[in-house]
Formats: structure tokens, C-alpha cells, sequence
């Protein structure tokens, strides 16, 4: 069993900024296992083909657990052992996907029951702002509504509403137990790349 150890809170004080320097950009998110994810990537890949939407980027399958946040790459150690210490210490949620649905400024496929992965979404949050003074590239929502992005989006409001039209009856169904989450860290050159996963007992 690897033991975790953090830096003294005091160190992580409002007087202390290890997060300002050289910062990076991160995520934290839960990658389908497959056949799921080969499942949704297809989907998503024949969506951007049909509508000539966003980028190649689009077709991903991820759930964002945390907003994105900057962080000093030279403390990555320090997210590292955080998310660790919260694995052992959360578990496995069973996760359903069942259609769409339409926010106002994106399609998202839908799922059912969304306590569980709120839950993990809070339980994240809280433990890493015990330990670590996160910075976040957008504003902490009002609640955590978990999805998984189509790349449909109001940034193209005519792919979007084209798209809909047909995706609001558009039967989608898939399950999947997430065992496990990863840290994702944007690269010089704007790739994602996971630099660690994360077991949920």
C-alpha cells in the first residue's frame, strides 16, 4: 500500500501560490471502458461527418468529474498523491446512458441517473480544496450536471439545431461501472494526454 503524504496546510495558504508559475492545464475525467467507448466514439465521429461541426477533437468520450484548472507542472506530485488518497477512499459508480439532451448551448448524451456521479463530483471537489487552492478556467457551476459531450454546441447554432432535430428522438443506450478516473494534462502542443489513472475501490 503506497502511503500518501501532503504538504502542511500552511503551506497552502492564501500567502502561498504553488499553482501560478508555469502553469498547466488539467481535467479530471472517467474514460468508458470498452466496448462503450468504441461505441460513443463512432457515434460522435458519424454526428461530425453528418454535420461538419467543431474539430476533429469533438469525437471524445469523456465525463468531466472537475472543471479544468491550471496547476505549476512542477507540483503535479502534489495532485497526484491528492488523487490517490480520494481513490481509496470512494468507490465504483454504475453509470447509464440513455439519449440526449439539449442544455440551450450544447447536446449532451443523457444520463439516467445522475446522484451517484454528482456525489463523486462533490466528494472530488471538497477533498481537493482541503488540500490544494485549485484554479479554475471557468466558473464553479450552481450544481454538477455530469454528461458526456456530443461537440454539438452553440459555437455552430445551425449544425446544432439541424443535429437536434433528429437526436431528440434518437434512441442511444449504453452502461458501463466506472472502477476508475484519470488526470489529464494539456501537452505545448494542445493534446490531452492521461498521465495517471486513479482505482475506485
Amino acid at each position: 500500500m503506497l502511503f500518501i503524504s501532503y504538504l502542511p496546510k500552511k503551506i497552502l495558504s492564501e500567502s502561498s501560490d504553488i499553482s501560478s508559475n508555469n502553469s498547466t492545464h488539467y481535467k479530471i475525467v472517467i474514460v468508458p471502458p470498452e466496448p462503450v467507448f468504441s461505441k460513443i466514439i463512432e457515434f460522435k465521429t458519424l454526428m461530425y461527418e453528418k454535420y461538419k461541426y467543431g474539430t476533429t477533437q469533438s469525437a471524445s468520450a469523456e465525463l468531466t468529474l472537475l472543471l479544468p484548472f491550471n496547476w505549476d507542472e512542477k507540483n503535479e506530485y502534489l495532485i497526484i498523491d491528492c488523487l490517490k488518497k480520494f481513490a481509496q477512499q470512494n468507490f465504483s459508480v454504475e453509470i447509464e446512458l440513455s439519449g440526449f439532451e439539449n442544455s440551450g448551448n450544447k447536446i449532451a448524451l443523457r444520463i439516467l441517473d445522475k446522484n451517484s456521479v454528482q456525489k463523486l463530483q462533490i466528494n472530488l471537489r471538497n477533498h481537493l480544496d482541503m488540500y490544494l487552492r485549485l484554479k479554475y478556467n471557468e466558473q464553479e457551476p450552481s450544481e454538477y450536471n455530469p454528461y458526456i459531450e456530443t461537440g454539438l454546441d452553440d459555437r455552430n447554432k445551425s449544425a446544432m439545431k439541424r443535429a437536434w432535430a433528429e437526436l431528440k428522438t434518437m434512441h442511444f443506450n449504453a452502461a458501463f461501472i466506472a472502477n476508475n478516473f484519470s488526470l489529464v494534462k494539456q501537452t505545448n502542443t494542445n493534446e490531452d494526454k492521461i498521465i495517471g489513472h486513479f482505482e475506485l475501490e
